[in-house]
């Protein structure tokens, strides 16, 4: 047979093909441009024209400069004004109505599809973008996290922070400054596991506190912008640990694999032998997961996914950012010897046999430790990123400003918590704010679990928690600071802050009186 061949193109024709599809990239590339700059329902509103023109403005800030978009908004804000444009399609504001605005009186925005299901857990309760949805898990989870719910759970939080001091009492004997930062998210972890799982982990007895969960784990707070401005990374992360896993059973399998194979596997145990929740030596997560809710939504048991992806985002919720302001809130504590001495006074008159038990409901009525928490809380922020919100149904007015709706919008925890009229010096550590005469005006500025509708779900049992670390720790155990300065508590803004200088070391000596 013989064969047919193509006659070749003249090069005429190729450089007429090449030269067509460039002009037809310049047009599109200055329709788009003139739709953004110009005609877009957001073009009247100051802000960078880079910013306006494409999102890769804040993928360089965020991704190539680490971080660096927070503080880059503080300089956006003092050449423009209270509402910059930071996105083709973005607003962030910096005013204090804005954030109630947006966040407590916007009770009907929208989560930003485009951050949240860039983090491949659409399931979970804190990407969930509808807002019924939400209101359905909500429902169902609130009742195991509400005040009541804590207090009678108690004696978890209190038999892990008693087995972080234990732990801790052994580097005293041996003379060994300890990384309190690990030493605090390993607590937390084993205490979130059994909230979710009613079993008993075993974080804290790892050297050093570096156990391999929360030493991969933490290497996957910083990708979360990577994940947004390129949402292919993530499934490739995630392909690639599983392929690891294939080729090496019961090995090593790469950071996700590793980081959370563990807890897949309790995932797959409880969807196979569901009973298992009615016989946990008390009430779970997974006690009001497992089952339906017709009367609030929930018609039939969630799938293997939905489970999956709330396990995940309540174990790395509840540890990082309660480790995060403990290990915060200890550092400005230890560093100013009259805070240091105000604390231990207060705590040692309140509670004067240190083996006996001191409770949640007897710490929160503590005043300077009430302070100290509080003022821990503002300036360890939580999550310093700013939160989107899609505007909507209709268009809002927030900070005085109208918005379209569709617009996305937010204000970080950061523009309140260090705003000079409310907190003059705001990047002082200072707990004596929080006792004058307007302590509680300032309540309303304390944004660390958000506001409205969207607030932390796990709001009570961090504040227990709080309570807990701060009070059994500041009383049983003396601590000095070791090795660690004000320059390690920088940190670049992630979706959590993301600590570059050494952890928050400490030498201890454990309290006989």
């Amino acid at each position: 047979m013989s064969r047919v061949q193509l006659p070749a193109l003249p090069p005429l024709t190729l450089t007429l093909i090449l030269e067509t599809t460039a002009a037809l990239v310049v047009c599109t590339t200055a329709v788009l441009l003139l739709q953004r700059l110009v005609f877009h329902p957001l073009a009247r509103l100051p802000g960078p024209k880079l910013a306006a023109a494409s999102w890769w403005y804040m993928t360089y800030y965020e991704v190539f400069k680490d971080g660096a978009f927070v503080e880059h908004l503080q300089h956006l804000h003092a050449r423009y004004g209270p509402v910059v444009r930071v996105g083709p399609n973005q607003l962030h504001f910096n005013a204090l109505n804005a954030y109630d605005d947006i966040y407590l009186h916007g009770h009907r925005f929208t989560k930003d599809p485009r951050m949240y299901l860039s983090l491949n857990q659409s399931d979970s309760s804190l990407c969930i973008v509808e807002l019924k949805e939400i209101k359905t898990r909500r429902e169902i989870l609130g009742p195991l996290f509400s005040r009541r719910a804590i207090i009678k759970l108690e004696h978890v939080v209190l038999s892990k922070v008693n087995r972080l001091i234990e732990q801790l009492g052994h580097y005293a004997e041996a003379g060994k400054p300890a990384n309190i930062r690990r030493a605090c998210r390993s607590a937390a972890l084993e205490l979130i596991y059994a909230y979710c799982f009613a079993t008993h982990e075993d974080f804290v007895t790892a050297p050093d506190f570096s156990h391999k969960f929360v030493v991969e784990s933490e290497m996957t707070f910083p990708l979360v912008h990577h994940f947004v401005h390129f949402p292919w990374m993530l499934p490739l992360l995630v392909l690639q640990t599983q392929i690891a896993a294939w080729f090496k059973p019961g090995g090593e399998g790469g950071v996700l694999y590793d980081s959370y194979g563990g807890l897949k596997s309790k995932i797959d145990e409880l969807v196979a032998y569901p009973d298992m929740v009615d016989r946990d030596e008390h009430e779970t997560v997974f006690n009001h997961l497992l089952r339906p809710h017709p009367d609030k939504g929930q018609l039939e048991v969630p799938s293997t996914k939905v489970l999956w992806e709330e396990a995940i985002n309540l174990i790395a919720a509840g540890s990082e950012t309660v480790a995060t302001i403990v290990n915060v809130g200890m550092f400005y504590v230890l560093n100013d010897p009259a805070v240091y001495g105000k604390l231990t006074a207060e705590l040692k008159s309140a509670w004067p046999e240190v083996q006996t038990t001191m409770h949640y409901e007897t710490l929160e009525k503590l005043p300077y430790l009430t302070a100290v928490v509080k003022e821990s809380l503002r300036i360890g922020h939580g999550l310093v990123h700013p939160l989107p919100r899609v505007v909507g149904p209709t268009d809002a007015v927030i900070a005085g400003f109208t918005v379209p709706a569709g617009a996305v919008v937010a204000m970080g925890a950061t523009f309140v918590h260090f705003n000079p009229t409310v907190f003059p010096q705001p990047h002082a550590f200072m707990p004596e704010r929080w006792l004058g005469k307007d302590k509680g005006h300032l309540d309303q500025y304390l944004v660390s679990f958000s506001k409205g509708p969207r607030t932390c779900l796990g709001i009570n049992l961090a504040w227990c928690e709080l309570y807990l670390f701060f009070g059994y720790l500041f009383r049983k155990l003396h601590m000095t600071l070791h090795e660690t300065t004000i320059d390690d508590m920088a940190y670049r803004c992630h979706l959590t802050p993301t600590f570059r200088g050494r952890m928050l070391h400490c030498k201890v000596k454990v309290r006989s009186d």
